[in-house]
């Protein structure tokens, strides 16, 4: 029973990370290729001269798209989150003129899509608030349903407290002024946490190619120096060795510079 329930709950994660990646653009996709075909490429013949390492292309794939879904997804939650602070600074602009709620949020559509484009998420998702709107459904559960979708805290944050607050007829205006100060404070962090790290991530990049730009000044200035190295189960071991320590170093530092607000 225990071993079905976990054979269940890898298959939904797997499931729900291919989902995601089917989200994906299709030069994130093949720039993630791209990167595990030059990773492989490097490794197969620096620590083992053999191209049977291409074997793990898939595996190595795998692992470029994990990444690149994640670093995708968190672009795409900065993108919404500039576009969600547009958003409520224009419906608080809205409600401090005399507007419905209602009415400063089907103002907004027009605010966002002047400064973002009629295409981007956050007048998408407007326009679909504007429909359910003429349709009968209340602002605060089309609030709610974008809420659930949305993968950014700020958002969610919002739309449950806006919707209790409707319900139970608080001042909107506070709640929302509130917001902004909240949301524009992250926002502020973020920025000084990301240029801070900004250095450091050029730096671990650079640090991450040295290994193989040393290697490949001797072997271009020593010919025959590492083939001691090669094709004997000695140099097999000791370049396994070295190849778990690099790449356990490079999996520690990217998870330290991994910092979340």
């Amino acid at each position: 029973m225990k071993k079905n329930l976990q054979q269940r709950v890898w298959y939904e994660s797997v499931s729900a990370l291919w989902r995601e990646m089917r989200a994906m653009p299709w030069h994130v996709w093949m720039k993630c290729l791209v990167k595990a075909g030059i990773i492989l490429a490097a490794v197969s013949y620096v620590f083992y001269r053999s191209w049977l390492v291409m074997a793990a292309f898939p595996l190595t794939a795998l692992w470029c798209l994990k990444q690149g879904n994640r670093d995708y997804k968190d672009s795409c939650a900065r993108l919404l989150t500039g576009q969600f602070m547009d958003m409520i600074l224009s419906v608080s602009a809205g409600l401090q003129t005399g507007y419905s709620v209602e009415n400063a949020f089907l103002e907004a559509e027009k605010e966002v899509s002047l400064l973002h484009g009629s295409d981007c998420t956050m007048a998408e998702e407007l326009k679909k608030i504007r429909l359910g709107i003429q349709n009968g459904i209340s602002l605060e559960q089309q609030l709610l349903r974008f809420g659930n979708h949305c993968s950014v805290e700020e958002i969610q944050d919002f739309t449950e407290v806006f919707a209790v607050i409707k319900r139970s007829g608080g001042n909107l205006r506070e709640m929302i002024r509130r917001t902004i100060d909240l949301t524009a404070q992250r926002l502020e962090v973020e920025q000084e946490i990301e240029q801070l790290l900004l250095s450091r991530r050029f730096e671990l990049k650079i640090m991450n190619v040295i290994p193989f730009a040393m290697y490949g000044y001797v072997d271009l200035t020593s010919p025959g120096f590492f083939d001691a190295l090669y094709h004997n189960p000695a140099g097999l071991c000791v370049m396994t060795i070295c190849l778990g320590i690099y790449l356990t170093a490079v999996i520690c530092a990217d998870r330290l510079l991994q910092i979340r607000v």
